[in-house]
């Protein structure tokens, strides 16, 4: 019962460190995107630099989750070209647990202007703020997890008890006669003891192990997606727009098209299906 509560808990902890990353992730692209929309068109130097110090939040993440924050990590964003030298220096004068706070705060301000100069709808303020803050809001849900570990003397008790549990089972099953004690013994040590392992992993899934979230990986595509939404452009710029709002006549006519192609693509994958399971037969 221990163990399984154990591993439980662990699970759980794993499942709510995965949904708050991904949120993060979603919430920086979401402001990102309200800021493509409502204000790059009028004010685009507002949304590259509001954008660049997400980017720069978003980095500080990395960080974070890796050890504590350090000034050599500002020397890497200035190296990187993201962080400018007086924005550094500021940086320095702080604590480094309220950097976040900071740069988040630059990324406000500036989009503040930014719907100002823009002559966007003002509500957009309060929106972009609220992404901002919630942003910051997971982010520290992440961190306060993460430093809030399983008590230490469960883990040990609930070890001991394990430990004292295979040292039974193997002297009794030692006293056996049935030839199948050893191979008995052998898989319900190997149950208990790498459940108690994979429990380990998943209660810090930020590292090397083979349960754990790849996050360079994560943080990389947001940001690409991030500077892609931000710096594309509509096909012929902006008179591209008004040529395709006057030649647009809907899809009216294509939608039986598309009805015969999703069925072809069930078709195709019920297929690929049924070729696995003739290979699968097969072996």
């Amino acid at each position: 019962f221990f163990e399984v509560f154990y591993s439980n808990q662990c699970y759980s902890r794993y499942i709510h460190l995965y949904r708050t990353l991904r949120e993060v992730l979603e919430d920086c692209t979401a402001f990102a995107y309200m800021m493509r929309a409502h204000v790059a068109a009028q004010s685009k130097s507002y949304m590259r630099l509001s954008v660049r110090y997400l980017v720069i939040e978003m980095l500080i993440l990395a960080f974070e989750i890796r050890g504590d924050l350090a000034k050599a990590d500002l020397e890497r964003l200035c190296r990187l070209g993201v962080l400018r030298a007086r924005e550094a220096s500021l940086l320095r004068c702080q604590s480094p647990k309220h950097w976040s706070w900071i740069v988040l705060n630059w990324a406000s301000i500036i989009a503040q202007r930014g719907v100002a100069d823009a002559q966007a709808p003002f509500n957009l303020v309060a929106a972009l703020s609220n992404a901002l803050l919630k942003i910051h809001k997971d982010q520290r849900d992440i961190l306060d997890t993460l430093a809030l570990p399983v008590p230490y003397q469960y883990f040990h008790l609930l070890s001991i008890m394990i430990v004292m549990n295979l040292v039974l089972w193997a002297y009794v099953m030692a006293l056996s006669e049935c030839l199948f004690a050893p191979v008995v013994f052998f898989f319900s040590s190997l149950i208990f003891i790498g459940m108690m392992e994979l429990s380990s992993e998943l209660a810090d899934p930020f590292g090397a192990d083979a349960v754990d979230f790849p996050v360079d990986t994560w943080i990389s595509e947001a940001i690409q997606a991030i500077l892609e939404l931000s710096e594309y452009d509509f096909p012929e710029g902006e008179d591209g727009i008004e040529t395709a709002i006057d030649q647009e006549v809907g899809l009216r006519r294509q939608a039986r098209d598309i009805m015969v192609m999703l069925e072809k693509l069930d078709t195709q994958q019920q297929e690929n299906g049924d070729e696995s399971l003739r290979c699968f037969c097969t072996l």
